[in-house]
C-alpha cells in the first residue's frame, strides 16, 4: 500500500471528483448502515472460515470423502473476508460524511479517500492506517495470485507452513474486529461538517 502525502491524495481525490470515480452527495445514514451490515458479515465469514480448520471431519462429510484432506485449509479466505469487513467500515464512514465511491477502482479509491479525509485530518491514527495497510497486501497479493498466477498460489499454499498461515489469519482477523469496532465508535462523532473544520474547507 502506498501510503500518499496530504498533497498527493488531494491531487488523487480531485482526480477522482473529475472522473466521476467518486461523487459528492448527501451524507446518508441508511447506506452508511448498509456497508456497517456488509463488515459484521464479512467478520462473520472470516470466523466461520477460521473455524472451520478445526472440524476437518466436517469437511469430509460434506464432501462424501473417505479421508481427510492434510493440505485443505481455509485461511486465506479468512485474510481476504477480514480485509473486505475493513474495507466497509472504510465507505461506511465515507457515506456519513457524503461520498460514494464508484466501483471501478473501488479499492484504489477507497485507500486513498481514507488518507485523505480521515488519516490526514487525524480522525483515524497510525495503528489504524498500519493495520489495514497490512490485510490490504496480504489480500491483495492472494486474489492477484487467484486470477493471475495459480502457480504463485500454490507456492503460498505448500511452502508455507500451516501454522505461519493460521498466525497471519488470525492476527488480521482480530485487526479486523479491532478496525471495525474502532470506525464504529468514530461514526458517532465523524460528520461532514468535523471532516471540512478539520481539512479548513468548505467543501469535499
Amino acid at each position: 500500500m502506498v501510503i500518499l502525502d496530504k498533497n498527493q491524495a488531494e491531487i488523487e481525490i480531485k482526480k477522482y471528483k473529475a472522473n466521476d470515480r467518486i461523487k459528492i452527495m448527501r451524507p446518508d445514514e441508511a447506506w452508511t448502515k448498509y456497508h456497517f451490515n456488509k463488515s459484521e458479515y464479512n467478520l462473520r465469514m472470516a470466523r466461520i472460515n477460521f473455524d472451520l480448520n478445526k472440524h476437518k471431519n466436517f469437511i469430509k462429510e460434506l464432501e462424501g470423502a473417505v479421508e481427510d484432506d492434510p493440505n485443505f485449509n481455509t485461511y486465506e479466505w479468512v485474510i481476504i473476508m477480514s480485509y473486505y469487513a475493513m474495507f466497509h467500515s472504510i465507505n461506511a464512514l465515507l457515506r456519513k460524511i457524503g461520498i460514494k465511491v464508484g466501483k471501478e477502482h473501488a479499492h484504489e479509491i477507497t485507500k486513498n479517500s481514507l488518507l485523505h479525509y480521515f488519516y490526514h485530518t487525524k480522525i483515524i491514527e497510525d495503528e489504524l492506517l498500519k493495520i489495514y495497510e497490512n490485510a490490504e497486501e496480504k489480500a491483495t497479493e492472494l486474489v492477484v495470485s487467484y486470477i493471475y498466477a495459480k502457480e504463485e498460489r500454490t507456492k503460498y499454499q505448500y511452502d508455507v507452513n500451516v501454522e505461519s498461515q493460521k498466525e497471519d489469519a488470525e492476527k488480521i482477523l482480530n485487526d479486523a474486529v479491532n478496525f471495525v469496532s474502532r470506525l464504529k465508535e468514530m461514526e458517532k462523532t465523524t460528520s461532514k461538517e468535523v471532516v471540512l473544520a478539520k481539512m479548513n474547507k468548505k467543501s469535499l
